[in-house]
């Protein structure tokens, strides 16, 4: 059995597959399916049924094509972008590829933290607020989820803040678990794998990071 799920009510949570969702503290996530809460997102509704006003339905409509066809351009992807794009309305400060990697380690069954407080997180000078703590038996890893534009190595200032936050996090304690290893996992390669995006994130729970 894996640790005991918690939730961090500022920062975000721990999710655990469906045998744990009854424990205590998880009400909000009981009941989920495809890795989506459904009190958070009904994911039997379709895209055309959204009642949205007829511009944001276009914006909507373009990035499920532009996202679908990165990934492969399935009816399976469609679907899973759809779900995802969903997921982020309800958490507006995420990314896509976040919400690619944070649908794929539920449906993997992977204990993970999303988003939670390091190192002092967001009420603390030099906190950090990492995108995933992923809990794989005794190995506790951070994985950064770094879009190709804000997080490009040509940006220098960017390249040497994310270097230092790979340093820190490195042996941090974040919630009682003791950090391993942080590993960089990055949009375009995410990209350049279409619908087998999953090999890159299956090499990352062994802690095999993919150069960008």
């Amino acid at each position: 059995m894996g640790p005991s799920p918690v939730v961090d009510q500022e920062f975000g949570e721990i999710l655990a597959p469906a045998d744990f969702a009854k424990e205590g503290g998880l009400r909000h996530i009981r009941g989920f399916r495809d890795g989506f809460g459904r009190s958070k997102i009904d994911l039997r509704s379709s895209r055309d049924d959204v009642k949205k006003p007829v511009g944001e339905l276009e914006i909507i409509n373009e990035k499920v094509q532009r996202y679908t066809k990165l990934l492969g351009g399935t009816a399976t992807i469609e679907k899973r972008v759809i779900q995802i794009l969903r997921w982020m309305e309800a958490n507006p400060a995420a990314s896509f590829p976040e919400g690619l990697v944070y649908d794929w380690l539920i449906r993997r069954n992977v204990y993970f933290i999303y988003q939670p407080s390091a190192l002092g997180g967001r009420q603390s000078s030099g906190g950090l607020v990492p995108d995933f703590v992923v809990i794989q038996g005794a190995y506790k890893a951070v994985w950064l989820i770094q879009g190709t534009y804000w997080h490009s190595k040509d940006r220098i200032e960017n390249a040497g803040r994310d270097d230092d936050a790979r340093a820190r996090l490195t042996g941090a304690r974040v919630y009682g678990y003791v950090i391993d290893d942080v590993l960089e996992i990055w949009e375009h390669v995410l990209y350049r794998f279409e619908n087998r995006y999953g090999t890159v994130l299956e090499r990352a729970l062994s802690g095999i990071e993919y150069p960008s």
